[in-house]
């Protein structure tokens, strides 16, 4: 089944990357390039296709990655939100709260575990399960 993926990420060739990865295994990507435009995009886009799935980075302009999640927790608690960023311990101190809601990637992050954390964790998650990827980037399926 596609997805519907927002990114928020600053490097725009970084961002087509993730993005062509992911529309080549079938799925709807809207690119966004500062925290900003992520969080106006994902609440117009809101009403009439909700996304899937938000991957962020952490350091973007105008507003950072762990603030565009806060807001977007705010909207929707239940959204599922993958940070890929290569600041490990900085991002996690600035999630405190949050940080059981938020699935991480360590930058830089191969193809073939942006999908398998993309695709098996959403299956996954439908049946209740959460996927993380260590900041060693070893994947882990915790029940």
């Amino acid at each position: 089944t596609p997805l519907n993926i927002l990114i928020g990420e600053d490097d725009v060739d970084l961002a087509e990357i993730y993005s062509d990865i992911l529309t080549a295994r079938g799925h709807n990507v809207t690119l966004t390039f500062d925290g900003v435009q992520c969080c106006e995009t994902y609440d117009r886009k809101q009403d009439e296709t909700p996304f899937d799935i938000v991957i962020l980075d952490y350091l973007m302009p105008r507003v950072s990655g762990s603030t565009a999640a806060r807001e977007i927790l705010e909207k929707n608690p239940n959204q599922r939100i993958i940070f890929i960023s290569a600041f490990g311990q900085k991002l996690l101190d600035d999630l405190e709260g949050i940080e059981d809601k938020i699935e991480f990637l360590t930058k830089p992050t191969r193809p073939s575990s942006l999908i398998e954390v993309i695709e098996k964790g959403h299956l996954w998650k439908t049946k209740s399960k959460k996927t993380t990827e260590n900041w060693d980037g070893n994947v882990e399926w915790n029940d």
